[in-house]
């Protein structure tokens, strides 16, 4: 009897170090994790003269996050939609056909390296280690890294982050604290991607009557996904920046800029859709939905067909939902890194 009750205490001892996952590992499956992307805006505009164009400027700085249940930050990403629009003295903005490649993507030929006092001090190299450095923060406490004023940049205090950071960190608080105060339910899935697409395609010239636009459209998605790279959660936003453009060659550029998703039903889209629930952010939540449970790649190949100007899906399912141009939101998907 009392070896037969050994064999069981054996084996009831086995099956529990192999539950705990035995060595140390962390086995655990049942995580789940929340998704969330934050934009900090800012826009500036130099008037043109008869020697030089003038500029019109957005820098959107886009920040996901995927947070654990206690809030914590467990992976971050962090690019900019740097758009310069050029205009003549007579109100004229060019390239309107340009196609924005962002900071991150950009690499070396953003060419902060060369003014950098670091030895891996261009902008993507920085940025990793901010992005490193966050990890296991919450909210709050990436506001309240100190920075510092110096050379015009409020650059962090802390030597541990400025020996591979020195650049300004202030709208890299801000998108974070915004992503982590919209962060949604993403399942299981704790690998992150970020993409960004721009383009000022809708930009316009100023006539005599009217002033021109340079218009820079930016569409910026975060995904969650597992280790084989199905998406588990998305999260879309949009900000159309929309600095004005005189005949006599001066920019004037608002002050901020409210994406798609925050400004809901004063966005304006429900009157005009055909759908109950037409509101840009209600269709956007139609089209994160859809695609959970596609990789990046599928997403990327979705069959689009124009319709009425804009480039929709063929899936019914989908079109039940969302009706409005997809092609900056698949690839701004497919771009993601």
């Amino acid at each position: 009897m009392k070896k037969v009750l050994s064999i069981v205490l054996a084996l009831v001892l086995v099956l529990g170090l192999v539950a705990c996952g035995g060595g140390g590992e962390d086995t655990n499956t049942d995580a789940t994790y929340k998704l969330g992307l934050g934009v900090s805006m800012s826009l500036k505009a130099t008037d043109a003269s008869e020697d030089a164009d003038g500029n019109a400027q957005q820098d959107g700085t886009a920040a996901a996050v995927i947070l654990d249940a206690e809030g914590k930050i467990v992976a971050c990403k962090i690019d900019v939609a740097q758009n310069k629009m050029a205009f003549t003295a007579t109100g004229e903005v060019l390239n309107k056909d340009t196609e924005f490649v962002t900071k991150k993507v950009k690499e070396f030929d953003y060419g902060m390296a060369p003014v950098s006092t670091l030895e891996e001090g261009e902008w993507f190299q920085q940025i990793a280690k901010f992005e490193e450095y966050v990890i296991g923060m919450t909210a709050d406490e990436v506001a309240a890294i100190e920075t510092v004023l110096s050379n015009g940049h409020m650059v962090p205090v802390d030597e541990a982050l400025l020996a591979g950071c020195t650049m300004q960190i202030t709208d890299f608080q801000a998108a974070i604290v915004d992503a982590c105060n919209k962060a949604v339910d993403c399942g299981a899935g704790s690998n992150l991607a970020l993409g960004i697409v721009s383009d000022m395609a809708s930009s316009t010239d100023a006539s005599e009557d009217a002033d021109g636009v340079a218009f820079s459209t930016s569409t910026y998605a975060a995904y969650a996904s597992d280790d084989e790279g199905v998406i588990t959660g998305a999260y879309i936003d949009c900000t159309q920046a929309k600095i004005a453009v005189t005949a006599d060659g001066k920019g004037i550029a608002p002050e901020s800029v409210t994406t798609k998703k925050d400004l809901k039903e004063a966005y304006g889209m429900g009157p005009v859709s055909p759908l109950e629930e037409g509101e840009w952010y209600q269709q956007i939540a139609a089209f994160e939905a859809y695609i959970v449970g596609m990789t990046a790649d599928e997403v990327g190949a979705m069959e689009l067909v124009e319709s009425n100007g804009h480039m929709v899906s063929t899936d019914e399912a989908l079109l039940a939902g969302c009706t409005m141009d997809i092609s900056d939101f698949v690839a701004a998907v497919a771009a993601a890194i």
